[in-house]
């Protein structure tokens, strides 16, 4: 959607559902807050791992606990706005700690192989799948097999995102409408980060918030 548009819908959902003492400084202290905030015993999951830096912050902050990062590492598997297809791949896997096991391949192949082999629910999830359809498969399939329970975090990486033509992608938002419809989810949204920029103009600086969102909510009804 056109920029206007999309941060009528950026604030309507901050009215909605955040305030000011919500605001994260960072987009590595949201990650640190959601992560602890995930208290009940369960599985830390991570859609969309790339290069590793938010898997591997999120490791280090829990350095007791087991992740698993999901991600076939040979870019997007089709085009998110003007991002194309394939962008992100890369040619080795990211180095991760001990703490964390690597899940390669697509969400759909290998997520309810996962899901067989490991029983828990899931006490903390980072969806950085930046995609509706990587998106809401996820949460369709964890909800379906009752593994997103009372409890659960749920961080969005990108639950808006502004691209470099100044368009607002709402992939990520609309699987979270879609999940909350079909399920009858109750949340609580806990924390976001919201990324300020310097614009460098002709003869002046200027600071402006970009329409990217990142936030985190807790599971209070499923």
């Amino acid at each position: 959607m056109i920029l206007k548009e999309g941060q009528k819908l950026i604030t309507a959902f901050l009215n909605e559902n955040l305030t000011e003492k919500k605001r994260s400084p960072s987009r590595l202290d949201l990650l640190r807050y959601s992560v602890l905030e995930a208290k009940k015993p369960g599985l830390f999951l991570e859609f969309g791992v790339l290069k590793g830096y938010s898997l591997n912050f999120l490791a280090k902050c829990k350095p007791n606990q087991q992740f698993y990062g999901f991600d076939c590492f040979k870019g997007l598997p089709e085009t998110w706005g003007n991002i194309p297809k394939g962008y992100g791949k890369l040619d080795y896997i990211p180095y991760v700690p001990e703490n964390v096991i690597l899940i390669e391949g697509l969400f759909q192949d290998t997520l309810e192989p996962f899901l067989e082999d490991h029983n828990d629910s899931v006490s903390f999830l980072h969806l950085d799948a930046d995609l509706y359809s990587s998106t809401k498969y996820v949460l369709s399939t964890l909800a379906n097999a009752g593994r997103i329970q009372k409890g659960t975090i749920i961080e969005f990486d990108e639950i808006f995102f502004q691209d470099s033509s100044n368009t607002v992608l709402d992939d990520e938002y609309r699987a979270y409408k879609d999940f909350m419809r079909d399920y009858d989810v109750k949340v609580r949204w806990i924390q976001f980060y919201q990324r300020k920029i310097n614009e460098r103009w002709l003869f002046f600086r200027r600071i402006v918030m970009k329409s990217t969102i990142r936030a985190s909510l807790v599971i209070e009804k499923i």
